[in-house]
């Protein structure tokens, strides 16, 4: 198993710290900063338990779409559980392999790759990746994850396939170059 990949545990023990986070924090509320508009398609990589895909679902609207991508089989199944029980017809699920993922090239309008970026240990593959799957007018909200923001935003302009634009607490605001 990659060290990027969690354990099937782990993925329990984090899902069940998200849950408590959740219940208190309504951290998918940050998705309302991210330019994410109705008929928007709209990329979750490194989606987990699925947290962020109900109100992303909400935000496109049903003619926009969801894509929930994650590299750990157990995240992929949390995720299609929670398409499938909250009834969200506008997501799909895919799970990555290593980087790749099957969705085709140019197509989303907003990529978010949220508390994750710090785990991946080919960041420029990584970003070469969300940039063939966004749109050349689209964007990416990174956060750092646990690493500083100046490792982070090093890996991000050592890749050459972003432009970070704009900065906050713990992320950046990239177009593709």
């Amino acid at each position: 198993m990659s060290s990027e990949m969690m354990s099937p545990m782990g993925f329990r023990l984090m899902s069940l710290m998200f849950w408590i986070r959740d219940s208190v924090a309504k951290p998918w509320k940050k998705l309302d900063h991210f330019g994410i508009r109705k008929g928007n398609v709209v990329v979750d990589y490194g989606a987990g338990t699925g947290a962020y895909l109900p109100h992303a679902s909400e935000l496109v609207g049903q003619q926009g779409k969801v894509y929930a991508v994650d590299i750990n089989p157990t995240a992929v199944k949390a995720c299609r559980k929670v398409a499938k029980k909250k009834g969200l017809a506008n997501v799909r699920v895919f799970r990555a392999k290593g980087y790749k993922c099957d969705i085709n090239t140019g197509v989303a309008d907003v990529v978010y790759a949220l508390d994750m970026f710090h785990a991946v240990e080919k960041p420029t593959r990584f970003l070469k990746e969300l940039r063939r799957i966004c749109k050349r007018k689209g964007h990416l909200i990174l956060e750092t994850g646990h690493q500083s923001m100046e490792d982070a935003r090093n890996k991000v302009e050592d890749s050459f396939y972003w432009k970070i634009k704009r900065t906050g607490k713990g992320w950046f605001r990239c177009e593709p170059v």
